[in-house]
């Protein structure tokens, strides 16, 4: 797997470390499933066809984004 996604650019869209892997998990599985509307289809191009390198290119450019975020701020731990 080549690394054609910039990591650090997921961490500012995201803010959640722990939530990308399972963002690209969920992501991945809706690529698998083929063909039942345009969710279905990669959103960008990659020099390698791998569905988790295009997963998580989607999350970097901004296609696959985070829902209900304002939720998981609230759990953000408050440091002193």
């Amino acid at each position: 797997m080549s690394m054609d996604f910039n990591y650090d650019e997921i961490m500012k869209k995201v803010g959640f470390k722990y939530v990308v892997p399972i963002m690209v998990a969920k992501r991945v599985q809706i690529l698998k499933e083929e063909g039942f509307d345009v969710t279905a289809k990669p959103l960008v191009k990659t020099s390698d066809n791998n569905l988790v390198t295009i997963a998580f290119k989607e999350i970097e450019k901004g296609h696959v984004r985070l829902k209900n975020k304002d939720k998981l701020e609230e759990y953000k731990p408050e440091v002193k």
